[in-house]
């Protein structure tokens, strides 16, 4: 057991995934207003998401942390957390920062109060890897999530794509 297997916050319980947790993965990731900013990443068939968990236990198995699935009284509003991008634009290992939630759940500050977990952790458990929050610049409500978790914009680190936020 690792300190990332089960986190409680103020509301939420984070926890390692399972393979339990098909359907709820596939539910918020299969949802459109999930993937709004990213339409091309949407699971379109269960076995993408099959794979997509499959991936994130992988690394649970090797890292001993990773994406959590996280419930709100014993149900499942979404998942989020840490995962390492290894050299990371050509440079050094990082930790990404990810938060999807079932739309239902939005504006609750669930996204908030899971990002500040998982950088509090990181910064205790795994403090030689910097996090980043890498957001479309669209997606002005993930970039107040990532904000109010502490994180700050790292303009030197954009790509054409992502602005990026780190600590």
């Amino acid at each position: 057991m690792t300190p990332f297997d089960r986190v409680e916050t103020e509301r939420l319980v984070l926890r390692r995934p399972t393979a339990d947790d098909l359907d709820d993965l596939h539910r918020i990731h299969a949802d459109p207003r999930t993937w709004l900013h990213k339409p091309e990443l949407r699971h379109d068939s269960r076995e993408e998401s099959t794979r997509q968990l499959a991936i994130w236990l992988a690394h649970w198995g090797e890292r001993g942390y990773g994406y959590w699935t996280v419930e709100l009284d014993g149900e499942v509003i979404g998942f989020g957390g840490l995962m390492l991008i290894p050299r990371w634009q050509g440079r050094q290992d990082v930790l990404n920062l990810y938060y999807r939630f079932d739309p239902a759940q939005w504006g609750r500050g669930y996204a908030t109060e899971t990002a500040r977990a998982a950088i509090e952790l990181a910064d205790r458990e795994l403090p030689h890897l910097p996090v980043v929050a890498r957001i479309r610049p669209s997606n002005e409500e993930s970039v107040a999530v990532a904000e109010r978790a502490g994180l700050a914009r790292r303009p030197e680190w954009d790509d054409a794509e992502f602005m990026v936020f780190s600590a």
